[in-house]
């Protein structure tokens, strides 16, 4: 829980505040990935979303690390 407030003081360039908007979508995608009210297309719909966003998110973490080596 100490990063979600870490991710909190984020802001895009106009100084909008991104991450709560960003963990309401989220959040969003996994009730109605889990939601038995909606049929296994709409389920199936919405976590494709999320693993895209996982896979994203690690391509875009793993290129993080590999640009830091350069600063040893």
């Amino acid at each position: 829980m100490k990063n979600m407030e870490n991710l909190k003081n984020v802001f895009d360039e106009n100084g909008v505040e991104i991450i709560n908007e960003l963990v309401s979508q989220i959040t969003k995608w996994k009730i109605e990935a889990s939601s038995n009210h909606n049929d296994g297309w709409t389920r199936k719909h919405y976590q494709e979303k999320i693993d895209r966003l996982k896979s994203a998110m690690n391509k875009a973490f793993e290129q993080d690390d590999e640009s830091l080596d350069n600063y040893d």
